[in-house]
Order: C-alpha cells, then structure tokens, then sequence
C-alpha cells in the first residue's frame, strides 16, 4: 500500500484506500471455507491457512504471525466473532494513520442488508454493511484528515446505502447506476467498463462498455454534482489489455478538449434536459448499457460566470436547440453575449429564440461522442 500511495502522490495523484468484504460480509461469507481441507487430490484433509495457529509459522516466511489476526477464530457460517471485527476496525485505523489516503471507499452500506445469494452462491445467507462501525470510522478518518491537512477537511469517505439524515455526513455511492435527478450533495456513481474481477473471455469477445456509453455518462454524472470512479479490471500481470488501452486512449483524447468543462466544474441551477433525463428515472442496479443517450441530450456545469452545455451527441443535421436557454428563460435570464465550441476552429453562428438557443454547427465535431459550449453573458 505504501508503493501505491507513493506513486500516486509523486504523480500528483490523490491517493485512496478501498475495503472490500467488511467484517460482517467477510465472516459470514468468506472466512468459514478457511476452516475446510480439500476433499480430494494429494492435500486432501489439510487443513486450510485458517486453521493455522502462530506456532505452526516457525521457520517459515511470517513466522511470528498469528493467521487467526488475518481469518478470526473458526466460527460458524452466521457467528459473529468480535475479535475479528475488532483487529477489522484497528487495521483501518492502522491505514489511515499510515498513509493519510484522500479517500477511503467500502464496498457496503451504512446500514445492514440481507443478501440472500443467488445461483452462483445459493448458500449465502449473510447480512452485509456496517452500521455499526460507520460512525467510529468516519470520526476517526476526518479527524485525522483534518489534522494532516493544518485544519482543513479535504478527505472523502465513500459508503452505499446510506440513510437520508446523515447524506451530508459523507459521500453515497452507487454500484452500477446512478442519481435521476440533481443532488444537493456530492455523490458517486461506482461503475466498471468489464466485470469488476478480470474475466479474459471480456477481452477475447471485445464486450468491454464502449467509451461512447461512458463518456455521456460520466457527463450526465457530473452535471448532478456526482463523480464517476470507473474501474478498469487488470489481469494478473498488472498492465491493461489491448481493449482496456485502447478505451483510456479515447477517453483521454475526449479529456484533452472537454476537460474545461468538467474538471473544477460546479452543477447549475438544473443538470440537463433531452429524452435521457426520463430514462434514468427507471434505471435498476447494472443496467447502464439501457441508457441511450441521444445529441438532444444536453447537460450543464459552469464554472464561475461561465456555463458549460454539453451535447451528448452530435445532430445530423448541423442544428443543435438548447431549449432551456431559451429568450427569458427563469434558468438563464441574462443576456447571452458569446457561445463557443470547445476544440473548434472557427466562429459559431447562433441565435437565440422562444424555442432556445440555436447553434449552427461546423462539419465536423472536435470530439467523439460527446461535445462541448462554452456560453458567457
């Protein structure tokens, strides 16, 4: 962990922390086949690493360690074993005393949820989340923060399925959907552009999520005061595939003349308007490829006086309508007196109307799947 926080930071990076399997998920569902032996071949009735005690370390590679301060004590499927939460809670703690990360995310919900499995785990049965150790962990992780950073709170604590009282209290991350409407407070749309585990079939089928797919939607994200954490699975090895490459190498050259219009931005007084602002109403968990995202598609950021619109998608006929920039718009009141192109080489021609703000477009975009105007009064 250290290397990483290294690296990271000698790159000018933030550098954060996950935790995925917190205590309750991970005695109940993970921990007790540690306590089993293989039932054939040449090991079978070993017992597995969880059996282990400190003494059977001697002369071997971590000896003086204790394999039960990594597995908890054999319990059963449903027990709780306290000691096991507790060294959960102080390795934590042990993280963010060590390595100060900006952020730190779990993978569970601050509340208990009961996840019944399903066929590729039909024995599951286990609560997940941490209601109880929410609370001690996030005082602990902004004081800390706040002291590293001379009195300032800059660390961001991720949590799912948060209870509506304490929103402001950290950061709500969604797995594999999204807001449908602006948020008052920052959150996090969680998604990944394969299966969160390297799976090599994705690569050898090309069925990686399309950089046109994750573009609109981290835009669509980040106009409702949302931040898209997008993973990319590594295989063994460590480095990305051909696919994996290739997607970066789009969303990159999508940053390098977008960027003004995201990074440092702030959401406006509404995030966007088109057909897709409908469908996200109806979206369930780990059904993003269902949103189609059309060039009527429009959302905002801005950025001091200046607010950005951006099209997910380019129209076919070289007219683009922005309907909530209409004359005497409530949202828009002020005159508008310069409308540019992010990327573009020329002067747009545009007029402003009852029905919006009509912009010719030049022949050609400067930037795949989605594009960007910059628009001052």
């Amino acid at each position: 962990m250290g290397n990483w926080a290294r690296v990271a930071r000698s790159n000018g990076l933030r550098f954060g922390v996950s935790y995925h399997g917190t205590p309750h998920r991970v005695w109940d569902e993970f921990l007790p086949v540690r306590y089993k032996s293989d039932t054939t071949g040449p090991l079978a009735g070993v017992p597995y690493d969880g059996m282990q005690t400190i003494a059977d370390g001697k002369g071997k590679w971590w000896a003086g360690r204790d394999p039960q301060m990594i597995n908890g004590k054999p319990h059963a499927k449903g027990s709780p074993c306290p000691e096991f939460v507790r060294q959960f809670l102080l390795r934590v703690q042990d993280a963010i005393d060590s390595y100060a990360p900006d952020i730190l995310t779990f993978d569970d919900g601050a509340q208990f949820n009961f996840d019944r499995g399903g066929p590729a785990a039909p024995d599951l049965g286990v609560w997940l989340g941490i209601p109880d150790l929410a609370p001690e962990i996030m005082a602990y992780y902004y004081n800390k923060n706040v002291r590293v950073h001379g009195g300032r709170l800059e660390g961001v604590l991720d949590l799912k399925e948060v209870p509506e009282p304490v929103w402001g209290a950290l950061t709500r991350d969604f797995e594999m959907t999204l807001a449908d409407t602006l948020q008052e407070k920052p959150w996090q749309t969680e998604a990944c552009i394969g299966h969160w585990h390297y799976d090599r079939k994705v690569f050898e089928n090309h069925t990686y999520q399309k950089a046109s797919l994750m573009i609109p939607l981290m835009v669509d994200v980040i106009s409702k005061n949302g931040n898209l954490l997008l993973s990319i699975p590594l295989p063994g090895y460590g480095e990305p595939d051909s696919d994996e490459i290739a997607f970066l190498g789009e969303l990159a050259d999508w940053q390098q003349v977008n960027s003004e219009a995201i990074k440092g931005t702030r959401p406006w007084t509404i995030y966007g308007e088109g057909p897709a602002t409908e469908a996200a109403r109806e979206l369930p968990m780990y059904q993003l490829s269902r949103l189609k995202f059309q060039p009527t598609d429009i959302r905002f950021t801005t950025k001091g006086d200046v607010l950005y619109a951006i099209a997910l998608g380019w129209p076919s006929d070289g007219k683009l309508v922005i309907k909530s920039l209409a004359e005497n718009s409530v949202n828009y009141p002020r005159q508008i007196r310069k409308v540019e192109l992010l990327g573009a080489k020329s002067e747009l021609k545009w007029t402003r109307t009852g029905q919006g703000l009509e912009i010719q477009l030049p022949d050609e975009p400067p930037s795949q799947y989605a594009v960007s105007f910059r628009i001052q009064g």
